[in-house]
């Protein structure tokens, strides 16, 4: 029987794996479990996102390699990473309640500061352009059941927003 995914039969001798030619394999891969990755927007830049508490940056060349570029760590898993539109600030959000920002274009590659707090973890995380600023703010999204809007350039939320569940995704 074909259905809106192909077929629903199954086989023994099915492959599972898929055509892996064009994988990019990292270099210093990550210790545990890949919870998100998101490639740059402006550079051949791959952020990972792992449970081993580290948000990783790679640089992949037109060979296909990969080479680490810059890391930095939470205090529990990272659940979430997203660019900025100019691709120069990477953001991890996790279960340690906050969201840490690093500025790439400061020639930091190994610290980062915390630019968000939540109650519950913070599941995700991205930027909005806002036009009559000409700058981005960072939402997030929490499993304290809120929506916080940040200025990174204050320490507190401009905005938040209650809802009747946690959040598991955000786009904006």
């Amino acid at each position: 029987m074909s259905g809106l995914f192909g077929s629903t039969a199954s086989t023994a001798s099915s492959n599972t794996t898929g055509d892996i030619s064009k994988d990019v394999a990292l270099t210093a891969p990550p210790e545990d479990g890949i919870s998100d990755l998101k490639f740059s927007p402006q550079s051949e830049h791959l952020a990972v996102a792992s449970w081993d508490k580290k948000v990783r940056i790679y640089e992949i060349n037109a060979q296909g390699g990969s080479e680490g570029k810059a890391l930095f760590e939470h205090e529990q898993p990272v659940l979430n990473c997203c660019w900025s539109k100019d691709g120069t600030k990477i953001v991890g959000s996790g279960a340690d309640k906050a969201s840490r920002m690093m500025d790439l274009s400061s020639g930091n590659t190994t610290t980062a500061s915390q630019v968000a707090a939540h109650d519950a973890p913070i599941r995700c995380a991205r930027f909005v352009d806002i036009p009559q600023q000409q700058s981005q703010m960072l939402v997030t999204g929490s499993w304290d059941k809120t929506i916080k809007y940040w200025d990174l350039r204050t320490p507190n939320p401009v905005a938040s927003i209650t809802c009747q569940e946690r959040i598991y995704s955000l786009d904006v």
